[in-house]
């Protein structure tokens, strides 16, 4: 059994005796451990005594018992302190306790202050606060909640440890809260020597450092114990390999394994604008209110190609349409390039093309030759295809450009016919001629 002093303020104050007889009682809040076999020491101050040509007689009564008698007929205007030992025996351990400050006769004037009673408290009794043989400290139960409080010389609190939530709250009121730990072999004295470091002040979490590398590791609820192996983490941060994983967490226990998934989340509702799916090998923008976009950027912090969900478009070589050299419209359908465009093959949707067949019907207006040899005299162009100024001004549909040479093309096949035709007659006139010649 280990026993500690400890105190009890009765009366903190001053009260006194005049004229007519008065009775103060208080009562006395035994401490925690109290132990009702060992005597204490009661202690207060009394002075200011007047006699009043009678002698001041006192009594001092703990639950009934007489445990001090004052008895003066003598002045005393300062002060001194009476300590008196009380027997332990003659309080209530679990009950109500009082003291009875009372003037038996006499007309005498005093003062008395500072009621205070010393006693020892077993610490194995005590209902909060505990300290056992083997230097531990226990603090709440029974009803209380333990609460460990650090204060700084000037009284501010600066470490508390809640039993009652089961925080613990470093720094404040004048001081930044840190939280450092070391290796076997560190200082304990200085930060440059600490492996972890939790900054109140900025709010960083370092870890590693000091021949350690700082790894944090997330485990599922399946794994036996927090001391298992690392690849068995459903979630790391690898210091050493700058490395973050995320998924996995089965170890060789394959069905156990965890998909991974990152999720950024963003807006007043903070829905989820970004996701990276390790199941699907997915990444996704945008959602939750906001129209999705990807950026590359050079080394310049340029943007060099860019993804915009709305409107639909890739813009490569730039971040801007007037910026990109090539321009991939998913509303419209149309690629615009600066430059060059080279191809394998090229295939145009049939349905968007103007095949001209129509130009092989029976009913097809072809111009004469007379009518061709003035228009391009005139136009200094076919017809039906654009000029070198209108290209210039406006470029070129491909698609509709290689439509209308295909036209031409069947317009050449029908003059290079008509034209066969007539060459056609006009050889059988000749062989008719040298067939049946004149004399």
């Amino acid at each position: 059994m280990s026993r500690i002093a400890d105190y009890t303020i009765i009366k903190s104050g001053s009260f006194g005796f005049g004229a007519a007889l008065v009775t103060h009682t208080f009562q006395i809040n035994l401490p925690d451990g109290f132990h009702g076999g060992s005597r204490c020491i009661l202690s207060f101050n009394i002075g200011g005594i007047k006699g009043d040509d009678d002698t001041l007689k006192l009594r001092v009564h703990i639950n009934g018992t007489l445990v001090y008698s004052y008895k003066s007929s003598a002045d005393i205007h300062g002060f001194s302190t009476v300590q008196q030992v009380v027997s332990g025996g003659i309080f209530n351990v679990s009950g109500q306790n009082e003291i009875v400050f009372s003037r038996a006769s006499g007309f005498g004037h005093a003062k008395l202050s500072d009621v205070v009673m010393l006693s020892q408290v077993d610490t194995s009794l005590m209902r909060s606060v505990q300290i056992d043989d083997g230097g531990n400290i226990f603090a709440g139960g029974n009803g209380v909640d333990g609460d460990l409080v650090l204060r700084s010389k000037r009284g501010s609190d600066r470490i508390r440890l809640d039993a009652d939530g089961a925080n613990a709250w470093m720094g404040g009121n004048g001081a930044d809260g840190d939280l450092v730990m070391f290796r076997s072999d560190g200082d304990n004295k200085t930060l440059a020597g600490a492996t972890v470091h939790i900054n109140g002040d900025s709010g960083d979490v370092r870890l590693g450092a000091n021949g350690v590398n700082g790894d944090l590791a997330l485990f599922p609820s399946h794994v036996s114990g927090i001391s298992s192996a690392l690849s068995k983490a459903s979630i790391r941060l690898d210091g050493f390999n700058a490395r973050l994983t995320v998924g996995g967490g089965g170890g060789a226990e394959v069905g156990n394994s965890r998909d991974g998934e990152v999720y950024v989340r963003g807006g007043a509702d903070k829905y989820s604008r970004i996701q990276l799916r390790g199941s699907s090998a997915e990444v996704r923008a945008g959602g939750g209110g906001a129209d999705g976009r990807m950026l590359l950027r050079s080394a310049t912090q340029e943007n060099r190609i860019r993804l915009d969900a709305k409107p639909a478009r890739i813009l490569v070589g730039g971040g801007s349409v007037g910026q990109a050299t090539i321009h991939l419209d998913g509303e419209t359908g149309e690629i615009t390039a600066k430059g060059e465009v080279a191809a394998a093959s090229f295939v145009a949707a049939g349905t968007l093309l103007d095949v001209p067949d129509y130009v092989l019907e029976a009913d097809y207006a072809l111009m004469s030759p007379e009518e061709l040899r003035d228009f391009v005299t005139r136009e200094k162009k076919l017809p039906r295809l654009p000029g070198a100024a209108q290209v210039q001004r406006e470029g070129v549909d491909l698609g509709r450009f290689q439509m209308q040479l295909l036209e031409k093309i069947e317009e050449l096949t029908l003059y290079m016919l008509d034209q066969h035709r007539t060459i056609k007659s006009l050889q059988d006139r000749i062989d008719a001629l040298e067939a049946n010649p004149r004399t």
